[in-house]
């Protein structure tokens, strides 16, 4: 496992286990709607095993804007609505590429320097 993700990391207890279908605009408004605070979105794509949380994505919500963190509470993105939100849980979770966030990824990749 990369070093990167060694370690037990405590998540939210508000965990929305989507599936691949599940990752669409509406769904995600209708969850977010009037919440504020940490959310984690698992994306459980087919396959994985029953134990395995899939992708995980914490979002945090405040007035309707998003910032998005990796298990390590590192931000990614911030100040963003629920619409780009899905983008990148699609892009990050190999549902659907999308080369606006793929660039995005990787300035963000460069600036942090992880391997």
């Amino acid at each position: 496992m990369p070093k990167y993700f060694e370690g037990i990391r405590e998540l939210p207890d508000d965990i929305a286990t989507l599936s691949p279908d599940e990752v669409r605009n509406d769904v995600l408004e209708d969850f977010l709607a009037n919440k504020s605070g940490l959310t984690t979105f698992s994306v459980k794509l087919p396959g994985l095993p029953d134990n395995s949380l899939g992708y995980v994505f914490l979002v945090d919500t405040k007035e309707n804007l998003h910032t998005v963190m990796d298990l390590k509470n590192v931000v990614h993105f911030r100040g963003i609505n629920t619409d780009y939100l899905t983008r990148i849980i699609k892009h990050a979770s190999g549902i659907e590429f999308d080369l606006d966030v793929q660039s995005e990824f990787h300035r963000i990749r460069n600036e942090i320097g992880i391997d």
